[in-house]
């Protein structure tokens, strides 16, 4: 799923000690920002800490554009993978899940669309010559 936002006006920053506005100092405003892998590797409050930041820095009506994992897509990949295949955090999610999440953090959902349409297949093709390779990618 890759979703685009767009902010409410005044939504507040949750708070300034160990924010990401230390790590990310942007003025701003921006038309848009732009984030894939990243937001769904942070577990929910990080996740807000992180909307709440983008929210601050992007102009009223602008768009935020990222990915997130569609848990009817990734739960199975997953289930039966072997135990150190999926190393890093990924927060998986249903449409609705997202649209709460969103709301909740100050965005209004524009629309929801497939980053990649046939991810079973791009699967099958990083197991034969990409990442998860155990062999032709690792020579």
């Amino acid at each position: 799923m890759r979703g685009s936002l767009r902010p409410r006006p005044g939504f507040p920053f949750p708070g300034e000690n160990g924010s990401f506005r230390a790590a990310l100092p942007l003025g701003g405003p921006f038309d848009l920002a732009y984030a894939f892998r990243l937001i769904r590797h942070f577990d929910a409050a990080d996740r807000a800490r992180l909307y709440a930041e983008m929210a601050r820095v992007l102009a009223p009506g602008r768009l935020l554009v990222f990915d997130a994992v569609n848990r009817a897509v990734g739960a199975p990949l997953r289930a039966q993978a072997a135990p150190d295949e999926y190393p890093i955090h990924d927060a998986l999610f249903d449409a609705g899940e997202l649209a709460r999440e969103l709301d909740a953090a100050g965005f209004d959902l524009v629309a929801l669309s497939p980053a990649h349409r046939r991810y079973a297949l791009l699967y099958q093709l990083q197991v034969l010559v990409a990442p998860r390779s155990r062999g032709l990618a690792r020579v």
